[in-house]
């Protein structure tokens, strides 16, 4: 949550926005940041990677592909 504000985040954007992360290399390379881990939402049809599975809202995951800390999601 950007300044620790709390906004809904549309589903459905945040998949679209996920799988573009992902697919990406430059700025984000969310592969390699995220290599042996396998990213599941828990709340939309949106499922990457591989290795120890890790499950969250999509809105987290959306935020830790892009770099930012997002507190559910344990990639360590």
């Amino acid at each position: 949550m950007p300044l620790g504000i709390d906004r809904p985040m549309p589903t459905d954007a945040a998949v679209a926005a996920a799988r573009r992360v992902w697919s990406m290399g430059f700025p984000f390379h969310a592969h390699r940041r995220m290599l042996g881990v396998e990213l599941v939402a828990t709340d939309a049809e949106f499922r990457v990677g591989q290795g120890r599975v890790v499950e969250a809202p999509i809105r987290d995951i959306l935020m830790a592909l892009a770099g930012r800390p997002a507190s559910t999601v344990d990639i360590g």
